[in-house]
């Protein structure tokens, strides 16, 4: 192994992120989505209305944090 392949294994490739609101409140999320689950089946639940925002079988493991809350919560 050469010095570049070195350096390139040691490069983290980092998920995008993507901004969606809870349907309910409007609370607003930064997503991301970084690993593999074994679980196929999830739900997101908003952490201030504690509403389901999204649902999904697959196992993408989408990562929900809670940027701004809507200002009447």
């Amino acid at each position: 192994m050469n010095g570049l392949d070195k350096v390139k294994e040691r490069i983290v490739e980092y998920p995008a992120v993507q901004q969606r609101a809870s349907p309910h409140c409007g609370a607003l999320y930064s997503v991301t989505c970084p690993r593999l689950s074994k679980i196929g089946s999830n739900v997101a639940k908003c952490v201030v209305c504690l509403q389901t925002m999204d649902e999904w079988d697959s196992t993408e493991i989408r990562v929900y944090k809670l940027i701004q809350r809507p200002e009447d919560a």
